[in-house]
């Protein structure tokens, strides 16, 4: 005589008979072995009961059929086997079994969920709130580390190249003030750019007479500067100090100083030449480390921010959860009978796309 025995699922524990034949099992009214769950297809599975061989078949169900936590399409059933259609956990047993092994597994007065619960405790993942809530947490808190941190390096690279550009107009003034007196007296083989050379940002510097010729460096002597900026300097009859040029495609700024001289002669200054340099104010700047730096703490405080705040609120809603998901999956297995429907069931589809969420989750 063989025999299933119903461990859990829509119908209380009992023993179900098996003769020879052969048995469709699943929810539908037409089965052999009626099983009403919504996880169970109509026709789910077939059992064939020959002599002392016993066949089961999955017929292509939804949620499949497992033979001791492992997924089968047919399979020969031995003595204690636990076969688990959708939610309902199933034993088979022999004609030789005197007594239900299950039975003797649960204390008296449990519940039915609690003693299914430690049967498919091994085929079931627990369902942790806190890697999704990480997530949650994390992308908000990195889009806000990332904001904060390109604004900083925004500003920090706006006051550094106000600042350049300040020291550049002064390293111009410099090198027109250190070479006056040696292009008034016509002494081109001292003029001096080498000075402001070696200044970071400054990538040329040069010293041109009043008729635009270079007169420095030694390398350029004669040649004349193909920009309106030397020209501008050359009748700009002021010490005050001329805006740069435009941003050049390779990032660098042009600026100029009139080289002015009182000449007692004719009662007022004359011009006696231009000095040029051309400065990058990114140069200048440099790499910007304090931002790198900045940039590194933001995320490491967005990650751990984003840790504490997971680990808190799943402390503070998992029991709750865990408690609403245990009513829940009791109503919709058929563990709990009531006259009225649930309270809860215009929830039924935002509880089925949570379910999946959390199980594709667990898959990954």
């Amino acid at each position: 005589m063989h025999s299933l025995y119903i461990v859990s699922g829509p119908i209380d524990r009992k023993k179900i008979p098996l003769e020879e034949g052969k048995y469709f099992i699943g929810r539908g009214s037409d089965s052999g072995v009626q099983l009403p769950s919504k996880q169970i297809s109509r026709k789910h599975a077939q059992i064939i009961v020959e002599n002392q061989k016993v066949t089961l078949v999955d017929l292509g169900s939804s949620n499949g059929t497992l033979v001791n936590g492992k997924a089968i399409t047919s399979s020969i059933l031995q003595n204690k086997d636990q076969v688990l259609f959708g939610d309902v956990l199933v034993e088979f047993q022999s004609e030789n079994l005197q007594k239900s092994p299950v039975e003797d597994q649960f204390e008296a007065g449990k519940s039915l969920y609690v003693a299914a619960t430690k049967v498919v405790a091994g085929s079931q993942k627990s369902k942790s709130l806190w890697s999704s809530l990480f997530v949650l947490y994390l992308i908000p808190l990195m889009v806000l580390a990332l904001i904060g941190s390109m604004s900083f390096k925004g500003l920090l690279q706006q006051r550094l190249a106000t600042e350049s550009i300040k020291r550049a107009q002064g390293l111009v003034r410099y090198l027109a003030e250190k070479n006056k007196e040696d292009l008034k007296v016509k002494n081109d083989l001292l003029l001096d750019t080498d000075s402001v050379i070696r200044e970071s940002g400054v990538m040329e510097a040069f010293i041109i007479n009043s008729k635009g010729r270079i007169l420095s460096p030694i390398s350029k002597i004669n040649q004349s500067p193909k920009d309106p900026f030397v020209l501008e300097a050359l009748s700009h009859n002021s010490d005050q100090a001329i805006p740069p040029s435009p941003t050049l495609p390779d990032g660098s700024q042009i600026f100029v100083h009139p080289i002015r001289d009182y000449d007692e002669s004719i009662g007022r200054y004359s011009i006696l030449g231009v000095a040029k340099i051309v400065f990058s104010t990114q140069e200048a700047a440099g790499e910007l480390t304090e931002s790198k730096r900045l940039s590194i703490l933001f995320v490491a405080l967005a990650f751990l921010l984003a840790t504490l705040f997971s680990w808190l609120s799943t402390k503070t809603i998992n029991t709750p959860i865990v408690r609403l998901a245990e009513k829940v999956h009791q109503w919709r297995t058929g563990q709990v009978y009531q006259s009225q429907a649930a309270s809860f069931e215009d929830w039924n589809n935002l509880y089925e796309a949570i379910e999946r969420t959390i199980e594709e989750a667990d898959r990954k």
